[in-house]
């Protein structure tokens, strides 16, 4: 966001404040170690898995096998194994702003009496290593609560201060 500026103020956070996080919240986590693509590579969510590979089995299309086999000279398997795994060690001790916090996402799954509460949807941007905001820091997805599984555990993530967004 060019012709913007930033700026953070510590501020200590009791033990047992369990407050939702805020849009402007500096956060650090050992949870952000462990993260994954969705399925079109697009975003970055908090993983459920243990630290190591998530390989999915993808299915190529027809159309797609017909290209390669016309590039390479052999038939590809329908099958695939891929990794969406984007875990990354130096997000425990990397700072990141909270861009977006929301209650949403609720509904039902298998009819009127299978439904879901809502859950509180946040995104965190990463900060550079100054703590100055960073427009193309890595973005990454997670749940404070409710019943989708890319939930934090409260005491997992620490609020380190405050950032605004000044625009000049």
């Amino acid at each position: 966001m060019s012709g913007g500026s930033t700026h953070y103020q510590s501020f200590s956070v009791k033990e047992d404040d369990r407050r939702h996080l805020q849009v402007g919240d500096i956060v650090q986590s050992k949870g952000f170690v462990v993260a994954e693509y969705n399925m079109d590579r697009t975003r970055i969510s908090l993983g459920t898995r243990p630290k190591g590979p998530k390989i999915v089995t993808r299915i190529r299309s027809e159309e797609e096998r017909v290209r390669m086999a016309a590039e390479t000279g052999e038939i590809p398997s329908k099958e695939f194994p891929e990794d969406f795994s984007v875990d990354d060690e130096t997000r425990a001790i990397a700072m990141f702003v909270v861009e977006r916090a929301a209650l949403e996402g609720g509904g039902t799954a298998h009819g009127p009496w299978d439904t879901y509460p809502d859950s509180r949807h946040v995104s965190v941007r990463r900060l550079n290593d100054d703590g100055s905001y960073n427009k193309n820091g890595e973005v990454i997805h997670f749940c404070e609560n409710g019943a989708f599984d890319c939930i934090r555990e409260p005491g997992d993530l620490e609020v380190l201060g405050k950032m605004s967004l000044t625009f000049i």
